[in-house]
């Protein structure tokens, strides 16, 4: 497995001050059968007064967040350490294949990476 460790940031600067702004952010990497998550922490510049995490259909971590103070900046500084597998090599079973043939094999096959591609097509 190979190790990353990634440093986000995000900055907006808005054109007045603003009292009160909610978001949603997607900082966490995604963790799966190739990717685990080793470590990961966020800070969010004016401090949030609520903080929340979900998951979306497709399994992302949702960040929502507000801040109930007058600021006329926000900045999001993210750091996250991953280790990913290295993906093995694979025919390209494409080849050949139109992109109608590939959607009708898409909507037929059930398996989990085949439902989530149809959502796309």
């Amino acid at each position: 497995m190979r190790e990353f460790k990634i440093t986000h940031s995000t900055r907006y600067r808005y054109s007045m001050p603003v009292a009160f702004s909610r978001h949603a952010a997607y900082f966490r990497p995604l963790e799966n059968t190739r990717q685990r998550l080793l470590s990961y922490s966020h800070t969010i510049t004016p401090q949030t007064t609520e903080e929340f995490e979900r998951r979306d259909y497709f399994g992302n971590c949702q960040l929502q967040f507000q801040i109930e103070s007058l600021h006329s900046e926000l900045s999001a500084e993210v750091r996250s350490h991953v280790a990913v597998e290295a993906q093995p090599a694979i025919a390209d079973v494409t080849a050949g294949i139109t992109c109608g043939e590939l959607r009708k094999s898409l909507r037929t096959n059930t398996d989990k990476a085949s439902l989530l591609a149809v959502q796309m097509s």
